[in-house]
């Protein structure tokens, strides 16, 4: 097989890779791998073919600790003792622990800290949350099986063309059979916007291959701004069988290209951003990033 690398100027971990150790390393797809191939194969090779150590973005650390502390609320709503506010900043401070460095562009992780409290002191926030439980299913574990709510619930399926499986894992299964998912962005999304999103293709057709239909094809998204006066939306769209067919091709394409090795560098992308991409200050050669060593 051919020899591929990209070679991009300044960087530390130029290397070349054969096809063959490439698909070597594909074990599974998802979604996020199809997004960042398509944004940026050459974010895509550094992070999963040759797996370049990079900072953590605080936005990433940010997102993980705000997802973990509304779960957790969920799976608590019906019990008094529970402060997601106490618990969203223990979690937080264990999500820093967990990383080696960390980018912080444009805040510190006190700045982050108090920001997730005025998001978490939302009432629209948990007026919205009372209005949807999560379904009871069973989960398959090494100890056996167990019944619990489908909060973070995998999802596993097979794409014809694409020889790995496509995992994923939906933030809630609403107890009407509805998948919804957690986001957070630094402004209010557009019904177009959430139209738009790869992933309600990928999970309405995981769910399918399970045995546990959609109804109408809907996918919820609850988005929560962060902002000074963070505001929560909650919007559902709805995807017809030739989008979730689209998706599903467009899933083969980027499993295709990674597995001949093309993985096509793309500075015109949103993620090309330090607040993006963990590769930015290695791959544009900038070295000015405020680095929290934990």
């Amino acid at each position: 097989m051919s020899e591929f690398s990209a070679t991009m100027p300044k960087n530390p971990n130029d290397v070349k890779v054969s096809t063959a150790e490439a698909v070597e390393q594909i074990l599974h797809l998802s979604k996020s791998q199809v997004e960042k191939y398509i944004n940026c194969g050459e974010a895509y090779r550094r992070r999963y073919i040759i797996k370049q150590e990079a900072p953590t973005s605080s936005t990433l650390v940010f997102g993980i600790a705000i997802h973990t502390a509304i779960e957790q609320y969920i799976i608590n709503m019906d019990t008094d003792d529970f402060d997601i506010l106490e618990y969203w900043e223990h979690i937080y401070n264990e999500e820093l622990k967990l990383h080696k460095s960390i980018v912080f562009e444009d805040s510190s992780p006190e700045e982050d800290i108090e920001l997730g409290n005025r998001m978490l002191r939302s009432d629209e926030l948990y007026e919205m949350l009372s209005l949807y439980k999560p379904m009871t299913v069973t989960f398959v574990t090494e100890e056996g099986e167990r019944q619990g709510p489908a909060i973070e619930m995998p999802i596993e399926m097979h794409i014809p063309g694409i020889d790995v499986p496509f995992i994923g894992y939906i933030d809630m299964l609403c107890d009407d059979g509805i998948p919804l998912d957690i986001k957070t962005a630094k402004r209010k999304w557009t019904a177009e916007k959430a139209q738009k999103e790869l992933q309600p293709a990928f999970y309405i057709n995981g769910l399918e291959q399970m045995g546990m239909p959609v109804p109408g094809n809907t996918f919820r998204h609850l988005v929560i701004t962060k902002a000074a006066t963070p505001t929560v939306s909650l919007i559902e769209t709805q995807r017809s069988k030739e989008e979730v067919s689209w998706a599903l091709n467009l899933a083969r394409i980027a499993y295709q290209g990674i597995s001949k090795g093309v993985f096509v560098p793309n500075p015109l992308s949103w993620i090309c951003s330090p607040s993006y991409c963990e590769f930015y200050w290695s791959c544009m050669g900038m070295e000015n990033a405020q680095v929290c060593n934990e």
